[in-house]
């Protein structure tokens, strides 16, 4: 993977040169690297690599968080038994990524 200072360099070199193959061998990536990041600058004006699309996504959504900090506040003496009913949170580690989230507002429930 390329880092970003090398991303912006391959699309300033194939600016100047307009020599995507090139630009590629310098480079020592596929053409259609080079062609792929020139692009994505012209569309997105960036070639920064893009680190918020890795990762296991939540499965909890904004509305699911925002209820489970309403009944914490609500009931601050609630259990995790209730929570995960009423909240009907489904897995263990979607409650961990909730406690994450909304960390010190749980401290009751350890």
């Amino acid at each position: 993977m390329l880092h970003n200072e090398t991303r912006k360099l391959l699309v300033e070199a194939y600016k100047k040169t307009h020599n995507a193959k090139e630009v590629a061998e310098c480079f020592s990536v596929d053409i259609s690297t080079v062609y792929r990041l020139v692009e994505r600058m012209n569309r997105e004006g960036s070639v920064d690599v893009r680190t918020n699309l890795r990762g296991r996504k939540s499965s909890l959504s904004e509305s699911d968080l925002q209820r489970i900090k309403e009944l914490v506040q609500q009931k601050t003496d609630i259990t995790l038994y209730f929570l995960m009913k009423v909240a009907l949170i489904q897995t263990s580690q979607d409650f961990m990524l909730m406690l994450q989230k909304v960390k010190g507002q749980l401290i009751l429930l350890h």
